[in-house]
């Protein structure tokens, strides 16, 4: 068995072993804020990203790295 499955398993044994509703709640929300947060983007807000990817390939804009360098310093 592959060591990821072993650790899945492991996980799913004890979660099925936890009464405290608590700690259930817990993992529930940790579940939900495990979200791809591109596909909550629309078409427009997706195209303006990858134009802006596109222009910093192409030596145009200011990257973040540099912007927070900018500012921080």
């Amino acid at each position: 068995m592959n060591n990821i499955l072993e650790k899945k398993l492991s996980i799913i044994e004890w979660l099925l072993k936890i009464k405290d509703a608590t700690i259930i709640n817990k993992i529930e929300l940790l579940q939900k804020t495990n979200v791809d947060h591109w596909d909550e983007l629309t078409k427009s807000q997706k195209q303006e990203i990858e134009e802006a990817f596109t222009e910093l390939e192409s030596g145009k804009g200011i990257s973040h790295r540099e912007v927070m360098a900018k500012f921080k310093g």
